[in-house]
């Protein structure tokens, strides 16, 4: 199964998204599900994202009270036997084993992440989608002095029973 997975759209009431819209139709065109960690900030654009594929989602710290009458602050899902929590912002790690993650999607931070957490014979796989309306640049890698640039992405998971993986996808 493939997965959308966005965070942090920041949809203004007003905001005419029909360019975002377009370019996540072509980024999750093989997706049955699409993520949602939080800061929609406009209902309608949920509606429309449904339009792509059905849509789980949480609120975020921005949401209005339209978002908190369809999300909650967390959601966890079963798909392909992996346990999928979604939240807003990165929880405490005790959270994550109590739950039984396998898979924590989060938002807030505007910066992608992939990244594989192992502690304590519990191990999850923490993905960030960093946003595609008001991206920020990963923190400057001091050892190379490699500045990074802020680009627009969503991820795309595939899960099957055996294996997962998670791509970044930039969007222009």
């Amino acid at each position: 199964m493939e997965i959308g997975i966005l965070s942090d759209t920041h949809i203004s009431p007003n905001m005419n998204f029909s360019d975002l819209y377009d370019q996540l139709t072509k980024a999750f065109s093989e997706v049955e599900l699409i993520l949602h960690a939080g800061d929609v900030t406009n209902v309608q654009f949920i509606t429309a994202l449904e339009q792509i594929a059905p849509v789980e989602g949480v609120i975020g710290n921005l949401d209005d009270n339209s978002i908190h009458e369809r999300f909650s602050p967390f959601v966890k899902i079963e798909i392909e036997q992996k346990k999928i929590g979604i939240m807003h912002q990165m929880p405490v790690y005790s959270f994550v084993t109590q739950e039984m993650l396998d898979i924590l999607v989060t938002g807030h931070t505007h910066v992608p992440i992939i990244k594989e957490y192992f502690e304590q014979n519990h191990g999850f796989l923490h993905l960030n989608p960093g946003s595609p309306t008001q991206p920020r640049a990963p923190p400057l890698n001091t050892r190379y002095k490699v500045q990074r640039k802020a680009l627009a992405t969503v991820i795309v998971l595939e899960l099957t029973q055996d294996i997962s993986s998670a791509y970044i996808v930039t969007l222009r």
